[in-house]
Formats: C-alpha cells, structure tokens, sequence
C-alpha cells in the first residue's frame, strides 16, 4: 500500500519538491516515488517521515545554536534568560514565515516547551556555574549537538504523531486536495499562513463565506514540506510551477536554489527545454502554464503572495528569445522577468538604467536593496550594446518583430553622429555637446513629446551638416518614438570596449 498525493497545482508541487529534498537530504531517490504527475509513498517509509523532516532541519544546527553559545562565553555575567531554547533556533527560524501557530511553532505545547526544560538540564549537568557550563558545552560540542538534536526529533515526532492520531469526525467530506481520504479538518491561515486565506479576513474567497478546502491528515502532513521547496532571495521566497514535467520542475528549482535567483539560464531551462520535450502544438500551451509563486514576508505572520503567468505573447516571445538574453545583464534578469510578467513596459527600465547613466550624481545615495536603485545603478556603470535586447523584446510584446534591422540602425546612427561630433568638434567639445543633447531627448521620450525629440535631432544634424537619417522618419511616422529614441541614446553614448566586449551576445550586429 501507498499514500497518494495527485500533483495537479502549485501548492501540492511545491510540497513534493520539500519532500523531495528531505529524502535526498537522507540519501533516498524521491524520484521512484512518482509515476507521473502523482506521488505514491509507500506506508513504510510514511511511518518514518517525521525522523526525515527533522534530520532535514537539524543539518543547520550549528550554524542556528552554536554562535549564541560563544557570544554567551564572552560575556562577563550569564543568566538564565540569555540562555535560548534550542528548538525554537532551529525550527522556528525555518518555520516561521509559512506555518504561523501551527503545531510546529505553537509554543504552548508541552513538547516545545520540554526541549527548553531539556536543555536547561543539559547544560546544569555540565557544571552549575552557568558560564563554566557554557564552556564545557563548547568542548563538548558533539556531544551537546547529538543531545539536542534527539530532543528537538522527538518534539517534531510527537508534532507528527497528534495529526496521525486526531479524529476523524463521522461523515467527513473527502479532502479536497487528494480527493480520496476522508477530511478532519479545513485548510486555512491559522496554521498555514501565507499559504491559505483567513475565512475571517477574506471571506468573499470561499463559497458564502465558508471554507471549504477540506484537508486529511496525510496532505497536511505533506503542506509542512512546502517550505523546503522555495528558495529564499532576497528576502522573498520563489518557486517555478512547471505542470507538465516533475523531474524537470526538479531541475530547475534545484538550479535556482544553488543561484539563489531567477537567472536566464534557469528560465531557459524551463521554458525552451520544456518546449522542445512536448509536441509543437503543445509547446505554447506547457509555455502558458508555467509561472513563479512569489511569497514576500511583510510583517509576523504576514506575507503577500504572489503569481506571474506567461500571457501568450510573452511565452512566444520567451520560447523565440530567451536563448539570446546578453551575460551582461544577467544581473538584471529577475527585474526583466518581473516586468515582462507583469506587463510593463522594458522602456520603462530602460528610462532607470539611463537614468543612472547620465545622472549619477543625482543618484548618490539611492537604495540598490531595490529594483530601481539596481537598475540606476546599472546604467551608472556605462551603457552597453547588450541593451539592445530589451527594446527587441519589447517591440516582440508590442507586436512589432519585425523590428530588429531598424533597432540596429538607429543605434549605429547615434554611433556615427558621436564620432561625427569628435570629428568636427574635438573629444571635450563633443562629449558635452553628446551630454546635452542626450538629456534633452531622454526628457522627451519620457514625455513621450515626439515634436521636442524631432526638433532636437533636426538641430544635432544641422550642427554637423548632415542629413537626418531616414530610419528618425520612417519610424516617427509609424509611432516608434520608444525603440528608436532607446536604441539612437545607447549608440550615442555606448563605450567602445563594453561595445567590442558584447559581440558574442550580438554576434549579428555589423553595420548593413
């Protein structure tokens, strides 16, 4: 016999993917385990679940209990107060942003409270000076590691065994989730927090304000596996959903737990190899059903949760160009993949890169903890040729593919009238001729003011005696004030090593 989970949405996925990990943590393969998009445990290794899950989080024990310990031997006086339980830096710590009063951390459990009790005994053992003790805990740190730990098992154990032995009330709905066993309870924020809605709070989201997501004890079980399967950057948790795969689901969220975030190499694989492993006709629609769970901590016990879903559009516009993404904005990629789901506009990013560029001195001080402050400080760096690729990829979303050679054309052209500029004016003269003439232009197309951009690039090829190029017309007419500025802005200003440096991300861009 077999406990079944059917893996049919983000929760139970991201559920599996914790409880995968714990059994590669214990040297098991959880890949035997699922036949398809359905995970069969058997009852043997059920039984000994909560030993995995507690081995999972006791592998960071020294890293959560042993620091407190040796600022305790620094200190002159130690009392009892400083003296931390042990369960609550290693369980809580993990914990405490998904499962809020849950049996886990609900600290008026006597089993949480025993290991405090425990420890206490422990260390009096040592010796009944507090500070002596302390250091003859660090001595015999192995020892006092082994102790706790089969403490703290214990605890979670017993945590485990009041689900497995709670009453089934008589004529229970069936749960909602496995849609086979019998349901004890409701699946909600008490214990589940940010993973299920208050039917206090948010009561429009159930059925006349009842909650109806029935739970059994063995998928509740498996929901405490949920939050081994995100990955924690930046203060937020990520998990990419990928229906139609497990293993390759696996894959990708194991890479984006070692880069610890959403690199284009890690969306690459999901989308692209995903696409080539189903039937073309399927390839769009696999696309379409994969997205990122965002959860973002903002308070105790209080985390927004959010989903980005690829539009058809912009899964097109992934399957066709993302194997093109420049190693050079690679710092930028999580913000690009928030945008592009999101459905802003890159132009919009492109405005705070160049931003930064021209105006660092105004942007001294700016926070680089957030995504504008990132993308300020990006462009402080220098403008590189690889920019190019958001404008491309934009003009993809606008329905404009057609796009590419006139990019690339009026970038070549802000490069000729630089050196045009050096040429009749001398390096000095034409950097801060280069330097007006950019800010007035990137305050009209932040304006979207087409007459102000016109007027200023009639003037700059008036200085110069030339003629405006044919590419300002054709695409002024057409409403490609964006893509043209962007692109005419970056070749203007572009260094000629960062341009020479990113020939492998634009390997086609010659001058036609």
């Amino acid at each position: 016999m077999a406990v079944k989970f059917y893996i049919d949405n983000w929760l139970m996925a991201v559920s599996a993917l914790g409880f995968a990990r714990v059994l590669e943590h214990a040297e098991v393969d959880p890949l035997q385990f699922f036949k398809g998009r359905v995970l069969e445990v058997p009852e043997v290794l059920w039984e000994k679940i909560s030993h995995y899950y507690a081995n999972y989080l006791l592998k960071d024990f020294d890293m959560l209990v042993k620091p407190s310990y040796e600022k305790l031997s620094l200190k002159k006086e130690v009392k009892w107060s400083d003296i931390k339980n042990p369960y609550n830096q290693v369980v809580l710590t993990r914990l405490k942003d998904f499962y809020n009063n849950s049996l886990l951390i609900n600290f008026s459990k006597g089993y949480i409270k025993g290991v405090a009790e425990k420890n206490e005994e422990t260390i009096r053992s040592y010796s009944q000076d507090l500070k002596e003790a302390i250091n003859i805990l660090l001595s015999r740190w192995d020892d006092y590691r082994r102790t706790m730990s089969a403490h703290i098992s214990s605890a979670i154990g017993e945590t485990f065994g009041e689900i497995r032995g709670a009453t089934i009330p008589e004529g229970s709905p069936t749960c909602f989730f496995c849609r086979e066993r019998p349901s004890y309870r409701t699946f909600d924020a008490v214990n589940f927090t940010p993973l299920s809605a208050s039917p206090d709070n948010l009561p429009n989201f159930f059925y006349n304000g009842r909650n109806t997501m029935y739970l059994c004890k063995e998928c509740e079980i498996l929901f405490y596996f949920a939050c081994f399967g995100f990955t924690r950057t930046g203060g937020r948790y990520l998990f990419v959903y990928i229906p139609e795969n497990i293993e390759r689901m696996f894959s990708v969220n194991n890479a984006l737990e070692k880069r610890r975030w959403i690199s284009s190499d890690i969306i690459r694989e999901s989308l692209v190899e995903v696409a080539k492993a189903v039937e073309e006709q399927r390839a769009e629609w696999t696309l379409k059903n994969i997205y990122v769970v965002e959860v973002q901590p903002v308070g105790d016990a209080k985390s927004n949760i959010h989903t980005f879903s690829l539009r058809p559009e912009l899964a097109k516009a992934l399957k066709d160009r993302i194997d093109k993404y420049p190693r050079s904005l690679e710092p930028l990629f999580d913000i690009f993949l928030s945008y592009a789901y999101q459905g802003k506009s890159l132009y919009e990013m492109l405005y705070r890169i160049l931003s930064g560029y021209f105006f660092k001195d105004r942007y001294k001080n700016i926070n680089t903890g957030t995504d504008e402050g990132r993308l300020v400080s990006f462009g402080s760096k220098g403008l590189w040729v690889s920019l190019l690729f958001f404008i491309k990829f934009q003009e993809v979303l606008n329905m404009q593919a057609n796009k590419d050679r006139e990019i690339k054309r009026a970038f070549f052209e802000g490069k000729k009238l630089a050196e045009a500029y050096t040429g009749s004016m001398g390096e000095d003269r034409a950097k801060k001729k280069i330097e007006t003439l950019s800010y007035r232009l990137l305050e009209a197309v932040r304006r979207k003011d087409m007459d102000h951009f016109s007027q200023n690039v009639i003037r700059a090829y008036l200085e110069v005696e030339k003629p405006v190029p044919q590419v300002f017309l054709n695409a002024l007419r057409e409403g490609g004030l964006e893509r043209i500025a962007y692109a005419f802005l970056i070749g203007l200003n572009g260094e000629e090593a960062k341009v020479g440096a990113e020939a492998e991300a634009e390997p086609s861009l010659g001058e036609e």
